[in-house]
């Protein structure tokens, strides 16, 4: 699913002055970045959204199985948000 050009921009007009915008559009360093399987680095909650989106189902299970959540652990290590990092669970 591709998000037209001005996707970010609404986003954030949508978000500004919301506490749930600072969560959302946090970007964290590089270095705490989630690498994907096929390389694509995600910095804020908000291109995690948009990739899991975008995901097919094999993408996904690569990531996500009964066993572990890998989005879940590096919201809670990397973006320090245990309210999302719940609700990623």
């Amino acid at each position: 699913m591709r998000q037209d050009a001005n996707y970010d921009s609404r986003m954030q007009e949508l978000l500004k002055g919301s506490p749930e915008s600072q969560r959302l559009l946090k970007t964290v360093p590089e270095h705490q970045q989630f690498i994907t399987k096929s390389g694509r680095p995600i910095s804020s909650i908000k291109e995690l959204i948009t990739l899991i989106k975008e995901l097919s189902p094999q993408d996904y299970d690569v990531h996500v199985t009964t066993m572990r959540n890998d989005f879940a652990i590096w919201i809670h290590e990397s973006v320090s948000d245990d309210d999302v990092t719940q609700k990623a669970k």
